[in-house]
């Protein structure tokens, strides 16, 4: 039965399929799947399992409308409480309504279990497509989410992480580079010891921003101090607040581990740095510098305004929504499109010239 199974979850599962390995008729997989009292306790539980392990969900809509469009397009974000997703989504929204289309806004706050429901519920409401920020491992970038959009032959764009060992349609900025460039305006600057203050460990956006790092260092041939690496495990504004007040308490102050220098991998990371140097009585730039990426809307008006690197977040919107609507409306001459959008270095004052002491 493992094998029959394996081979029916490559093709797009119906009651059918089902039926035919549990040995039943269609009719009382039905009532099965529809918690039918005719239906055994035994043969509920046999059928749901068959159909958990084969991805298999009820349309939620009528299956005579199975060839039409619905005209709504699925949004799974991670975190809606970072700027820089609300500022896209703001994007995909202005650019959709104009084009008539209903959306279906979810998110999942870094939980994969939370982020599965969220895309099997999108499918089951039969949506056109989806706009899609996952969370992609550097070791297994095809994730069983990633599985599922697949298998269902959904029209799907990656936004701001997608799989690159995987042929598939992303919109988003290139994060290496960034923090490339980050960490290059801190050593051109004069600064040696830099800590690369990052999130989400193991996963490929931090491997990016780590690559970036190294690619800076290693273009000047300065050495690098690993201890220098902190990962946190989300980009949560409080989570990291009350981490680097810890580690800067531990570490800094009492001259455990020197830096001059710090690239946040995200402005949400570079405020709770502020937060913290405000409430400790320590002064940007002059105890240290910081440089940050996204360069969302506040971080102008932060004492001191933040440099940090552009990501242009309204055209990683439109791009996504430009590239899932080509793929929708032609199915015979579907493309894959990697928009990458370079991203550049916003110059404020959150970076002390140490060559000019």
């Amino acid at each position: 039965m493992t094998e029959q199974l394996k081979e029916e979850k490559l093709k797009k599962v119906n009651i059918k399929h089902i039926a035919k390995i549990a040995n039943l008729s269609t009719s009382t997989v039905s009532r099965a799947l529809r918690n039918d009292p005719e239906a055994s306790k035994e043969t509920i539980e046999k059928v749901k399992l068959i159909a958990e392990k084969l991805n298999y969900y009820p349309n939620a809509m009528a299956k005579s409308l199975r060839g039409d469009k619905s005209y709504t397009i699925g949004i799974v974000f991670n975190d809606m409480n970072n700027p820089f997703y609300s500022d896209v989504l703001r994007s995909i929204f202005e650019k959709l309504n104009k084009l008539n289309y209903s959306i279906i806004v979810t998110y999942y706050n870094w939980d994969f279990e939370q982020e599965r429901k969220n895309i099997i519920n999108l499918i089951s409401k039969r949506v056109d497509g989806i706009i899609y920020s996952p969370i992609i491992s550097q070791l297994n970038q095809q994730t069983d989410n990633i599985s599922l959009l697949m298998e269902n032959g959904i029209e799907t764009v990656y936004l701001d992480n997608y799989p690159d060992k995987l042929n598939v349609c992303y919109s988003g900025g290139d994060h290496k580079k960034a923090i490339y460039l980050a960490t290059k305006h801190l050593l051109d600057n004069g600064h040696r010891d830099i800590l690369l203050y990052s999130a989400m460990p193991d996963t490929l956006y931090a491997k990016q921003c780590e690559d970036g790092y190294i690619g800076a260092f290693s273009e000047k041939k300065f050495e690098i101090n690993k201890e220098l690496f902190v990962t946190l495990d989300n980009f949560d504004f409080q989570n990291s607040y009350i981490y680097f007040k810890k580690f800067i308490t531990n570490n800094f102050k009492n001259k455990k581990l020197k830096f001059t220098g710090i690239v946040a991998t995200g402005d949400i990371l570079a405020i709770s740095i502020y937060k913290v140097a405000n409430e400790l009585g320590l002064s940007i730039p002059d105890d240290f510098s910081i440089v940050s990426y996204d360069n969302i809307e506040i971080v102008s008006a932060l004492n001191p305004p933040l440099t940090t690197i552009h990501q242009p977040r309204k055209e990683i919107g439109e791009n996504a929504v430009r590239i899932l609507l080509h793929n929708i409306n032609n199915k015979k001459n579907r493309k894959i499109e990697k928009s990458i959008m370079s991203p550049y270095l916003v110059n404020r004052k959150s970076v002390k010239n140490l060559k000019q002491i």
